[in-house]
């Protein structure tokens, strides 16, 4: 694109506070002052179209991409998922992270260029007048969804973060932290916005583009993570009950494109995923042998899900619910949201609410994902005891996908020590560099250094 000199510009090489390393300054593009960035992008329905495709890429180039440097892999290591065999990760492994770690950054800067791009969207889509009512609700609906699955993992990774919902770099460049609770109201209103915008059927053959069973499941998320039971059950009820396309299938097709079970993945046109590329290769993590010693004897989740080999003199087990490493045919997709999840939420939310058959029901939520895997029927359970059953569950079930392990060791209460948490309970065996503080990630300090706002306002312990 030819600059035009005889307009002030807007930003492009900032994405959101500084985005891209050494990038010290604004670089100027075609756009009187008065006019979004979007606007004059979305003036049909192909320019809108590309623009969703590259909102999409951006996931599943960054922080959703499954490789070494996204959240599933790296969460897995600070949670008692994996352990690393490379000396590149065991600052996660030991959480023992530093402000100037740059796979923190790399993580940061990732979650913020997605949001920058739905806020983009988002924007353009409002000021344009080109395009019909139908397709500015529902790309909008999609972008919300979008920004708020990125919050929910900015706020559950680094705790209070700078929030915005412009592109406006005069804003963005002096953003402080805004508390984690009042961005959860941030995410819940995005995400309700978004149910009511996005249609219930997928608009193009596969399960990559969000619909409003995305945004309900991951409400439910969000409402369980917040302690709000009674929500959190009726959203993931309103799926299980209420939407005969999803269902849950044999452990073996789980993770497989266009899966029942999947609410929304990530396809690739030209390859499998960088999941189970990245988990073949032996040298970058391997399983904890308390996960594998969790599963019992005839749950198909440690036959299908997990491969040993001998490395060495030892038999090491690695995660494998992503198989196809070979790059055609393309038969598995990047997860991010399934049924199963929600069954493991309704099952958590009716057992916290302890009403008349909440133990029950929760327990047959339970038993309904343990059927799937081959796993035995639990009979009976008493309260205390339904809330280890779960914690147990989600593992075998959720282990090195998307952060499940890390998040629930750090939300749920100790077993043993009253006002700690399973994270602080468990994860001091790993070594002596543990600390409470470690339960969140540093601001990078590139990005304190970027944001005058945040100069002095690091996280505890770092």
């Amino acid at each position: 694109m030819q600059l035009n000199r005889s307009r002030r510009g807007i930003v492009l090489c900032v994405i959101l506070l500084g985005w891209l390393t050494g990038c010290k300054k604004f670089v100027e593009i075609d756009a009187p002052p008065n006019e979004l960035s979007g606007a004059s992008v979305f003036a049909s329905e192909v320019q809108v179209d590309a623009a969703r495709k590259g909102m999409y890429t951006s996931l599943l180039g960054g922080y959703a991409s499954g490789d070494v440097t996204g959240i599933s892999f790296l969460t897995s290591l600070s949670s008692d998922d994996g352990i690393p065999g490379s000396q590149s990760f065991v600052d996660f492994y030991y959480n023992d992270l530093k402000p100037s770690d740059n796979a923190v950054l790399i993580i940061w800067k990732s979650l913020y260029d997605v949001i920058y791009k739905c806020n983009s969207m988002i924007e353009g889509l409002a000021a344009s007048t080109k395009l019909s009512g139908t397709t500015k609700i529902q790309v909008t609906g999609e972008a919300k969804f979008i920004r708020a699955y990125s919050y929910f993992y900015l706020v559950n990774l680094f705790g209070d973060v700078p929030f915005t919902r412009t592109t406006d770099y005069r804003v963005n460049s002096n953003l402080p932290r805004t508390a984690k609770d009042s961005i959860y109201k941030h995410i819940i209103s995005d995400l309700k916005d978004a149910a009511a915008f996005l249609p219930g059927e997928y608009q193009v053959e596969g399960k990559s583009r969000v619909t409003r069973w995305a945004a309900t499941a991951l409400l439910a998320r969000v409402y369980l993570y917040m302690g709000m039971w009674e929500s959190a059950e009726t959203e993931s009820a309103g799926i299980i009950e209420n939407v005969a396309m999803f269902r849950l299938v044999p452990v073996n097709n789980v993770f497989l494109t266009n899966s029942d079970e999947a609410i929304f993945q990530l396809t690739r046109s030209d390859r499998n995923t960088t999941e189970a590329i990245v988990y073949s290769d032996v040298t970058n993590a391997w399983l904890q042998p308390e996960l594998i010693n969790s599963f019992e004897k005839n749950d198909l989740r440690k036959s299908q899900w997990t491969i040993g080999r001998q490395v060495n003199t030892s038999i090491l087990y690695y995660p494998r619910k992503y198989k196809a490493t070979a790059t055609t045919p393309v038969t598995e997709s990047t997860m991010l949201l399934r049924l199963a999840e929600q069954y493991l939420i309704r099952a958590e939310a009716r057992a916290h609410q302890n009403k008349v058959n909440g133990t029950a029901g929760a327990l047959a939520d339970i038993n309904t994902v343990r059927k799937r895997a081959g796993a035995s029927v639990i009979a009976t359970t008493t309260q205390t005891e339904i809330f280890r059953i779960i914690e147990k569950e989600r593992w075998n079930e959720l282990f090195t996908e998307w952060g499940h392990r890390w998040f629930d060791l750090k939300r749920t209460p100790g077993l043993h020590n009253a006002g700690a948490t399973r994270a602080e309970e468990l994860l001091p065996v790993k070594g002596s560099k543990w600390k409470t503080t470690s339960l969140l990630y540093p601001i990078p300090q590139y990005q304190i250094d970027l944001d005058p706002a945040l100069w002095g306002n690091q996280n505890p312990g770092y």
